[in-house]
């Protein structure tokens, strides 16, 4: 049986974007209309978030310097840490850099967004940028920084659908910092805002923070509020399908730690 000609590809047909590019163009389109929404659901997915608006940020600028520049700049962002999977790396198609350690990729993160930021900072996306770039503060080591640049960010965008996302990383690095008084007030800060699992797992930070088990000079009475008031937010309970099995995810998380608080 002969063999099939292959098709031989127009000029506009090798430079139309391929189908993995318009699904994510499309999915964009939607994440942008209803950003305010999303971006008020996303506190704990600050990384996911924070990429996906950059990205599309960068989709929508014509400056094809500036788009290059900013894939450059994120690259670490996606980037991987340690030894690769020899089966995984025997894959043809690009690959993700590589890192030696997370203190490594975060650093170069950091130092790629800030050249960006240097030259290219009338941007749309200068705005995700340094909020990222005080995210990335935390994992180098710097929580105080991150404070101190997150409260410069609120002051400058006080209004902007991604507030949600900065009040958790300056909940996240008051944590790491060690503040216990003020980080308390940060994630109930983000539960105020927050809805549904995002506002549960706010209260469970704070919950855990009175929790004397795990903090010196907590409080029982006050942990067992916060945790109550997690469960609270995830709404009812779903039926369980055999009474042998615990509730897991989040649920089952809080409920855990409510299990194991001291006697009251």
């Amino acid at each position: 049986m002969a063999k099939a000609s292959r098709k031989r590809m127009t000029k506009e047909e090798l430079n139309a974007p391929d189908e993995i590019e318009v699904a994510l163009s499309k999915f964009w389109d939607k994440l942008v209309k209803y950003k305010k929404v999303l971006l008020g659901a996303v506190g704990g997915l600050v990384a996911v978030a924070l990429l996906l608006w950059i990205i599309g940020m960068t989709a929508q600028s014509s400056a094809e310097g500036r788009s290059e520049a900013m894939r450059t700049a994120i690259a670490p962002l996606g980037g991987e840490v340690g030894e690769p999977d020899p089966q995984l790396a025997a894959l043809p198609g690009p690959k993700p850099e590589r890192f030696p350690d997370e203190a490594t990729r975060a650093a170069e993160a950091k130092k790629r967004l800030a050249t960006y930021v240097s030259e290219h900072g009338s941007d749309d996306a200068l705005e995700l940028v340094t909020l990222t770039d005080a995210n990335l503060l935390i994992e180098t080591g710097d929580p105080a920084g991150a404070v101190a640049a997150i409260d410069q960010w609120l002051a400058k965008y006080p209004k902007s659908p991604a507030r949600i996302v900065a009040l958790e990383i300056k909940a996240r690095a008051l944590t790491a910092k060690g503040d216990r008084p003020a980080a308390i007030a940060a994630w109930q800060e983000l539960a105020g805002a927050a809805a549904g699992e995002f506002k549960a797992d706010a209260l469970r930070h704070v919950g855990d923070l009175e929790n004397p088990v795990l903090a010196d000079g907590g409080d029982a009475a006050k942990a067992k509020a916060a945790y109550d008031a997690a469960l609270a937010a995830l709404g009812p309970a779903p039926e369980e399908v055999a009474f042998q099995f615990a509730p897991q995810g989040l649920r089952g998380d809080i409920q855990n730690r409510l299990d194991l608080l001291p006697a009251q």
